[in-house]
């Protein structure tokens, strides 16, 4: 099994035959990428709805009975009161999170199939530069742009790519930590349109890499492992290829080929 281009997957044989007494050799080449893909989300979309299934039913019911309690206060000693209420509302919002952190699992399963109408790319990736504006700037990290003249508007969900967009520059953010560079390129190479996304952050090791578009799995401490699945989703849905590459010393870049 080789990884070719980032993402896609391709398996390889090498066999012979013979030809009127004389071994020829040949090799075969699959692509599995879909294939795959198409595998590992059945099996992750089991997964979330049971998790969905079950984590709702608890929270909905406890989240209900914890108002219901919050009610009491008032018939407490006063002493005891705001312990009281402090310890609901601290349940009560643990409750919320757990919906929250479900809800956003949920959303790589549920993802509706793309609504596409022409979108300006450079304008929609200069709006997400605003608003990650103030914590580039608190990071002292400067964004640097290459926009190609001209640059034809593209058929897209323009509410997905955003999504995907902030996702990636998010990403990118966090892999320099402080004081590094932001390259954003939108132009066409041999034709074809694409974006390129490279940040100056430190190199994705291969074994990591190879597992960054893997459901649930995250490198970050508190990270849920579904930023680069639902990016994947979206991506391949839209049917736009793309490639996650980082070069020893060299910046990481994420392209997007339309």
């Amino acid at each position: 099994m080789v990884r070719v281009q980032g993402q896609r997957r391709v398996r390889c044989q090498k066999s012979q035959f013979i030809d009127r007494g004389f071994p020829r050799s040949f090799v075969l080449i699959e692509e599995l990428t879909e294939e795959l893909r198409h595998s590992e989300k059945r099996g992750y979309e089991q997964v979330i709805r049971m998790m969905a299934h079950e984590v709702n039913n608890s929270t909905g019911a406890a989240s209900s009975l914890i108002r219901s309690c919050l009610n009491y206060g008032d018939q407490m000693r006063e002493a005891d009161r705001e312990d009281f209420t402090a310890a609901l509302q601290v349940s009560a919002q643990r409750s919320e999170r757990l919906s929250s952190f479900m809800r956003n699992f949920s959303e790589v399963v549920k993802l509706p199939a793309p609504r596409l109408q022409p979108a300006d790319v450079a304008e929609l990736l200069r709006g997400i530069e605003r608003l990650l504006q103030v914590e580039s700037q608190q990071r002292r990290i400067v964004w640097e742009w290459e926009v190609e003249d001209e640059f034809p508007p593209l058929r897209m969900d323009r509410e997905q790519l955003e999504q995907v967009f902030v996702n990636i520059l998010k990403n990118a953010l966090e892999a320099i930590g402080k004081e590094g560079r932001i390259w954003v390129k939108v132009g066409r190479v041999g034709g074809r349109p694409q974006v390129v996304i490279a940040d100056s952050g430190c190199d994705i090791a291969p074994e990591i890499g190879e597992q960054l578009f893997t459901p649930f799995f995250s490198t970050k401490a508190q990270g849920q492992g579904i930023g680069l699945t639902l990016v994947q989703e979206i991506l391949s849905w839209h049917e736009f290829e793309f490639s996650l590459e980082s070069r020893v010393g060299g910046p990481t870049e994420f392209a997007i080929f339309f």
